[in-house]
């Protein structure tokens, strides 16, 4: 496979990145390689980190809902009120919202 040729993996490796997983607003895992070092790492994010670092469009639609909604808040406040009432995202919420 070209991605074992570029990373130099073994077999098992090949499978490990394979198996990779996330779940939107929750966490993600990776597949570090430091030297001769190869783990997999699960990355999780407190509700602040993640509006912090959002790409998602619903995301983003909301961050300005709230922006216009409150603009005598500072960002950090309006991300930290978004944190509070959608630790996960605009997707997680609308989920738990219908019972998902």
């Amino acid at each position: 496979m070209r991605i074992q040729e570029i990373l130099h993996v073994n077999e098992n490796e090949l499978r490990l990145i394979g198996s990779l997983s996330q779940t939107k607003g929750f966490f993600s895992e990776c597949f570090l390689m430091a030297e001769e070092e190869k783990t997999v790492l699960k990355v999780e994010c407190t509700p602040l980190e993640y509006w912090l670092s959002t790409t998602d469009a619903q995301d983003l639609v909301e961050c300005e809902k709230i922006k216009n909604k409150h603009p005598e808040l500072s960002q950090y406040e309006q991300l930290k009120f978004l944190a509070q009432q959608l630790p996960h995202g605009v997707a997680s919420g609308l989920s738990a919202e219908r019972g998902e």
